[in-house]
Order: C-alpha cells, then sequence, then structure tokens
C-alpha cells in the first residue's frame, strides 16, 4: 500500500518525462501533466512514438526478409552451380554443348530460368549458322519457342540472345528461308524485335542483333511485302534509326541498321513506297550517310549503306524525286 501511495504522490518530485531529450523541468507529480502539454520536447517525444513504433516494426520485418532472401541467394547459386540435383538447370557451358534437340529440351523444362533462355538462344543462334540446321530448328519449333522466352524475360541479355536467335534462323536465301521468315512474322517476332529495341536503347548488343533480325525477317523475296509493312507498322524504321543514332561508333550496330533499312525498303509496288516515305521521315537517309561517313574502312558498311540509300530513293511515285533531293542533301 505505501509503494503504491508513493508511486501516485502527487507531491512526489518527478522529472518531465522527456527529461532524457533534455528537458530539464523536475516538479511536483501534481504539476507534471500541465507542463508536459506545453514542453516542446515532451509534445514533440508523443508525435514520435507512432513512428518509432513503425521503425521498430519496420525493423524486425527486414530482419525476417533478409533470412529469406539468404535461402533464396544460397538456392539460386545451388541451382546456377547444377548442385541442386536432377532436373537443375544445367550450366551455361553444358548448353553451349548441347544439340538441337537437347538445347530446346532444356528451354522448354527451364522456361522460367532467363539464364537458361539466354544461354540456349546463344547454342540456337550458333547452332543455325549451318543452313542445313535452320530448317530443321524451325520445324521443331525453335522460333516459337524463343518468342516465348522473349515475351517472358525482359532481361537484356534474354532480348539480345532471343533476337541474334530469330535473325539466324530465318537468315538465308534457299528454298525454305521465306518461309521461315514467314513463320516468324506470324508469331509476332517483328514486333517483338522492335519492343526488345525500344526497351533496351542503350544496349549496342541489342540494337545490333535486333538490327540483324529485323534485316533477316524483311529478306528481299517477291512476297515480302507484307512483312516490310508489318515491320513499318510496329515501328522498325523508327526502333533502327534511334539505335544508329545512340550507337554511332558501332560499326555492328550500323551495318545491320543499314541492312534492315534496305531489306524494309526493297519492294518496288505501292507499299514498297509507303516504307520508303516512312523511312524517310524517321531520318533513315540521314542516319544511313551518317554511317557511311563514320566508318569508312567498313566494307559492310559501305556496301549496306549504298544499298539503303538506293531502295529508299528507288521508285516512280510522286515523292521518289523529292526522296532523292533529301539524300542529296544529306551529303548521299
Amino acid at each position: 500500500m505505501v509503494a503504491a501511495h508513493e508511486h501516485d504522490c502527487p507531491q512526489r518530485p518527478r522529472a518531465c518525462s522527456a527529461a532524457e531529450a533534455g528537458c530539464a523541468w523536475s516538479g511536483l507529480l501534481a504539476d507534471k501533466a500541465a507542463h508536459e502539454a506545453t514542453c516542446p520536447l515532451a509534445v514533440c517525444q508523443r508525435m514520435l512514438a507512432p513512428l518509432r513504433a513503425r521503425v521498430v516494426a519496420l525493423e524486425a520485418e527486414l530482419r525476417s526478409q533478409g533470412a529469406e532472401n539468404e535461402q533464396l541467394l544460397s538456392r539460386l547459386a545451388a541451382l546456377e552451380a547444377g548442385e541442386a540435383g536432377e532436373g537443375a538447370a544445367p550450366s551455361d557451358a553444358a548448353v553451349q554443348e548441347m544439340d538441337l534437340a537437347a538445347a530446346m529440351s532444356a528451354l522448354r523444362a527451364h522456361a522460367s530460368v532467363p539464364r537458361v533462355a539466354a544461354a540456349v538462344g546463344e547454342r540456337l543462334a550458333d547452332l543455325c549458322a549451318d543452313e542445313r540446321s535452320r530448317q530443321a530448328a524451325a520445324e521443331a519449333g525453335a522460333i516459337e519457342l524463343v518468342m516465348a522466352a522473349l515475351r517472358t524475360h525482359s532481361e537484356e541479355r534474354v532480348q539480345c540472345k532471343g533476337c541474334a536467335a530469330l535473325g539466324t534462323i530465318c537468315s538465308g536465301t534457299e528454298g525454305g528461308a521465306e518461309g521461315r521468315q514467314q513463320r516468324a512474322a506470324d508469331a509476332g517476332a517483328l514486333e517483338a524485335v522492335v519492343a526488345a529495341m525500344r526497351a533496351h536503347p542503350q544496349s549496342a548488343s541489342v540494337q545490333w542483333s535486333g538490327g540483324s533480325a529485323l534485316a533477316n525477317l524483311c529478306g528481299d523475296f517477291e512476297a515480302g511485302a507484307p512483312r516490310e509493312q508489318r515491320a513499318a507498322g510496329a515501328g522498325a524504321f523508327e526502333a533502327v534509326v534511334a539505335g544508329m543514332r545512340t550507337h554511332p561508333q558501332h560499326a555492328g550496330v550500323q551495318e545491320a541498321g543499314c541492312e534492315a533499312l534496305a531489306n524494309m525498303c526493297s519492294g518496288d509496288d505501292a507499299v514498297g513506297a509507303a516504307c520508303e516515305q516512312r523511312a524517310v521521315r524517321s531520318g533513315a537517309i540521314e542516319a544511313a550517310v551518317a554511317a557511311m561517313c563514320a566508318h569508312l574502312q567498313e566494307e559492310g558498311v559501305q556496301e549496306w549503306g549504298c544499298t539503303a540509300l538506293t531502295e529508299m530513293c528507288s521508285g516512280s511515285d510522286d515523292a521518289a524525286a523529292a526522296r532523292e533531293e533529301r539524300a542529296a542533301d544529306a551529303g548521299a
């Protein structure tokens, strides 16, 4: 009873509850409430109390998440090292030793792993450097498999290697090449490549592989006009020119860009004229001239730059003369 009375006795001396914060007030318990109602330090202390409680809760949450992240990182390291037992994602080195069937199986089995998607994209590009492998890859569903990876993973490396794979599978002038190009276009490859180039404007690798893919997807075939028109509608001219402007000293980007411009403007019908006009509006003539001026010793840039300018300025439509004049003004 005495202890309880002494604790609540109004005549007992007390310090301000903000004493630790610097308040020097000391008085009777009976006067403490009135003092703290106007004490700036006590008022601030009361205002900060909920925030302090929130900080404590957040610190506890961060500690919990940190522990969970450590577990996830350990798991990721095990997967990347191939130590997770049967069914683990193959290493990049293992993928580069795979044949076509094995590489595609690896991507199907580990479609959610961006590292595998990038490694398989790179392997498909290497394998399809051989003409005989391109048709086999397409018939086995490689185009659709790569498209699924591009849609699933936005990472730069996946987009770069995926574009490279599409471009290589669709390259060539042999009998099946046009069919592969149309199959890729039907799968949405033109739009996917343009999206990759827009998403990674600072990546010279994406711009290079993207430009090459567009060039091959719009190969110079008589039935290629619908693909050229679809590429234009997807914003391919603007994407290529933007990449060339962003990476003016990269010969690969410049050559691929010029090749893409040339192939997308190769038609000699109304569609071709419309593509040529869109190319000119995007600044393609100036981009091709700048590429040739910046890379005088690069044979590929010079060849494709000349071809691009020729294609863009060709035609008998009403605007052809204006295109030629613009090329002359640009220094062509």
